[in-house]
């Protein structure tokens, strides 16, 4: 009886933290649109940091700008535009 006790436990433990399955099933990617919007305002905000003397936000910019007019010169999406430059930006 101890035994089925503690395996109760257990498996009450591992259950109760997650999150249910209609959390995920709710999320949606952005769209072009809204990936276009968070871009443009991860290069403010990478501006924003510069001009208060961040000197990794201003590397990042630099690579981050170029990433941007390279990307939308071959019409690569905003959203893997995003996922981009979110790996060298720093936080």
């Amino acid at each position: 009886m101890k035994h089925i006790v503690s395996v109760a436990c257990a498996a009450f433990a591992l259950w109760l933290p997650l999150p249910s399955y209609a959390t995920y099933a709710a999320y949606t990617a952005p769209d072009e649109q809204q990936c276009s919007k968070m871009v443009d305002s991860q290069i403010e905000s990478l501006k924003a940091a510069q001009a208060q003397g961040d000197k990794k936000a201003a590397s990042a910019l630099q690579q981050a700008e170029k990433r941007v007019r390279e990307n939308r010169r071959q019409r690569v999406s905003d959203c893997k535009t995003w996922r981009a430059i979110r790996r060298f930006t720093p936080d």
